[in-house]
């Protein structure tokens, strides 16, 4: 596993926290439905129980459903939701608190598209230096679908995840096949068919999911595309543009 002196602790911390996010995202998430087939049984949100521990309550009526006993809790999705113990380990319950998937891994975020993105033995070694561990993925009844070999990853998205070895990332299919060869220091998930990616030089552009540029890397940041714009920046500037990379404002 790699290693990262400690000299570099920060910066990892901030690295990770794209894969382990703080209490207050799960605070102000939204609230999750729970369904069986198209029948809607019941709607959670995380909720503070004001004691530094989470739990969910029925978001309709205000009625604690699972009583606060995580230090975090995020929406469920696929009727499951994820949470982490004490020692910082996470995991999987159902709708009524059982614990479906244990609380082992050393990071964890939340299923999409069946699959969710887990990771093993990140933490601190015996000389206390960082370790990243390993991600993989897992199914709903935590199976393990595709190994545990990357240092990043994200969710999945219209199909693909991306990941990273040494912070270099591509992107997978569900089978855990190589779609688009790891050439990029960051990449954002798939939006509306286009993905944002960083090439070396530091600059953002956007391609679709052959891994064919559509619009150039120019750009000093961006964000996803959303319901056909994207707002990126240039020179300290920012503004939207449309599928074509044709400014829109």
């Amino acid at each position: 596993m790699k290693t990262i002196n400690l000299t570099f602790l920060i910066l990892c911390v901030s690295i990770s926290s794209v894969y382990c996010q703080h209490k207050k995202h799960a605070s102000t998430a939204p609230a999750s439905t729970i369904k069986n087939g198209t029948t809607e049984i019941l709607v959670l949100k995380p909720f503070d129980g004001g004691v530094g521990m989470w739990g969910y309550k029925n978001s309709k009526t205000g009625k604690i459903v699972i009583e606060p006993a995580y230090y975090e809790a995020f929406p469920f999705s696929f009727g499951l939701g994820l949470v982490s113990n004490e020692k910082s380990k996470m995991g999987f319950i159902n709708k009524n608190g059982k614990q479906v998937i244990p609380l082992i891994y050393n990071g964890a975020l939340p299923f999409t598209e069946g699959l969710a993105a887990v990771n093993k033995g990140k933490g601190f070694d015996e000389n206390n230096s960082f370790v990243t561990g390993y991600w993989g993925f897992i199914d709903i009844n935590g199976n393990e679908v595709i190994p545990f070999s990357f240092t990043e990853a994200k969710a999945f998205s219209q199909g693909l995840a991306a990941v990273g070895i040494d912070e270099i990332w591509g992107f997978i299919d569900k089978s855990g096949n190589e779609v688009i060869p790891k050439e990029y220091i960051d990449a954002y998930s798939f939006s509306e068919g286009l993905a944002l990616v960083r090439e070396e030089n530091g600059k953002w552009g956007f391609i679709d999911k052959s891994g064919a540029t559509v619009i150039p890397f120019k750009y000093d940041f961006g964000e996803s595309f959303s319901k056909g714009k994207a707002k990126v920046e240039i020179n300290g500037k920012s503004f939207y543009i449309n599928k074509k990379g044709e400014r829109t404002n």
